[in-house]
């Protein structure tokens, strides 16, 4: 199995137990089901928080007989195992993989980033985020988006990352990787956990 096929399957599980569960929301009667839409302040610009101020996806908003509405967060059922795997990424950069989720991926970064630093993985993140809806939905609904990045945590040595990749195809985590790799990091983590 090629890396790419790997995480290929990673995304599979995340966008299998994604139609899965917009099928079941569908069947509620008297319902709307909105399909990664973007979360908006009061004033319908995209809501945003963090240091890094970036808007956020939700996976599926449900609203029942137009009144009541919630929010609904899908998550893989099950981890897609493998062995950890690496693989120089440039000939500056490392890159590591262990099990993760599509929807849930932690990356761990060499070094500490600030202020411009940062702007590869914004442009990265703007790209697929597709803030402004350019992208139509595809045939099955999604819309090949990401859908959040948490805050960077850092310490001493590393920068440390959640995102969630959404329903953005494989190429996006390979973008994401080149990002990366402009910032200036020598290793990435991808899936990384604590001993």
């Amino acid at each position: 199995m090629t890396l790419g096929d790997l995480l290929e399957a990673v995304r599979s599980a995340y966008v299998k137990e994604f139609y899965r569960v917009l099928r079941d929301q569908r069947r509620t009667p008297n319902s709307s089901v909105y399909i990664e839409p973007i979360r908006r302040a009061a004033d319908d610009t995209p809501w945003r928080a963090g240091a890094l101020q970036l808007p956020y996806r939700m996976d599926l908003a449900v609203f029942v007989e137009r009144r009541d509405w919630h929010v609904v967060e899908i998550s893989t059922p099950r981890k897609v195992q493998f062995a950890p795997t690496g693989t120089d990424w440039t000939p500056n950069m490392r890159v590591t993989f262990q099990a993760f989720c599509w929807e849930k991926c932690p990356v761990r970064l060499h070094g500490r980033f600030e202020g411009e630093q940062w702007w590869p993985a914004l442009d990265w993140f703007n790209h697929w985020f597709d803030e402004f809806e350019t992208k139509a939905a595809l045939q099955k609904d999604i819309k090949e988006v990401v859908h959040s990045i948490s805050d960077p945590d850092v310490d001493s040595e590393f920068t440390y990352l959640t995102i969630d990749l959404g329903s953005a195809p494989v190429k996006c985590l390979e973008e994401l990787l080149d990002s990366f790799e402009k910032m200036g990091t020598d290793l990435v983590e991808i899936g990384w956990q604590p001993d």
